[in-house]
């Protein structure tokens, strides 16, 4: 698979920043300082996949969003990664 690098977006109805991470995966991702999730799967990794992505603002409960990814020997998709607190 190739690298894939997704926007993340979440507002917080108080004005808070908000925050995400990942607890655990299955691919090889990361959230970077500009918020994007970077997914970077491997070729053994081709298939359907399930990330959990969290957005907080360290004071609610996070939100989890799953970000359902497909990978394919060359590109990945990955559906929406839109939150709402």
């Amino acid at each position: 698979g190739d690298l894939f690098n997704l926007p993340l977006s979440a507002q917080d109805d108080d004005g808070d920043n908000v925050s995400f991470y990942v607890k655990s995966s299955t691919l090889n991702v990361a959230i970077n300082s500009m918020g994007f999730l970077t997914i970077n799967p491997s070729v053994d990794q081709v298939g359907s996949h399930n990330v959990e992505v969290y957005a907080s603002d360290n004071k609610s409960p996070a939100t989890k969003v799953v970000v359902p990814v497909r990978v394919y020997p060359q590109m990945i998709y990955a559906g929406s990664s839109s939150f709402i607190e």
